[in-house]
């Protein structure tokens, strides 16, 4: 059956089964046309899995297709398969911090469109942030690639995100 009948069968779950199979297979070419066609599939998890198709390209290293999926309007960047595990980790678990970083930058910039932000969304952006700059957080020690594990972090390179809760709704770094 074509993409096309699937979508105007209305039989989004086979739509949805089909994106996620697209994903799987690494057909770039079938997942946009699926996109194009149907945004909502972007947030669709195998519920076996748990596994969404922005899930399969970063833990594949597909870097176009992370970024693809990435700017489509409604897309949840921090969904987590069923063993926890988001994309931007699967593409780190990999060695693929470039998709990674794609990953948290598309998820800090989406929270930042937005006009206020949650005190959970706050954290998420700051705690991206540190990542990338290697900031020791509520002393627990960033993962960052910038900051050595060995490393003691100087009292300007901790951050407490608890005094941010209530603070600025759009931060400044």
């Amino acid at each position: 059956m074509s993409i096309l009948n699937l979508y105007f069968s209305n039989d989004l779950k086979t739509l949805h089964d089909e994106f996620i199979r697209s994903a799987l297979a690494g057909d770039e070419k079938r997942a946009k046309e699926i996109i194009s066609l149907d945004t909502s599939v972007v947030n669709y998890q195998d519920p076996r899995s748990g596994l969404s198709a922005i899930m399969v390209f970063a833990a594949d290293g597909n870097k176009e297709m992370v970024e693809t999926i990435s700017t489509v309007d409604g897309v949840e960047l921090s969904l987590e398969d069923n063993s926890g595990r988001d994309a931007a980790m699967m593409a780190f678990a990999i060695g693929r911090p470039d998709i990674s970083d794609a990953i948290n930058d598309a998820l800090t910039n989406k929270l930042l469109e937005k006009e206020e932000l949650t005190p959970e969304e706050l954290d998420e952006v700051y705690q991206a942030y540190a990542l990338e700059e290697g900031i020791e957080i509520d002393g627990q020690h960033s993962t960052g690639a910038t900051h050595s594990d060995n490393e003691p972090a100087s009292s300007e390179n901790v951050v407490s995100l608890s005094k941010f809760r209530g603070g600025p709704t759009n931060p400044s770094f």
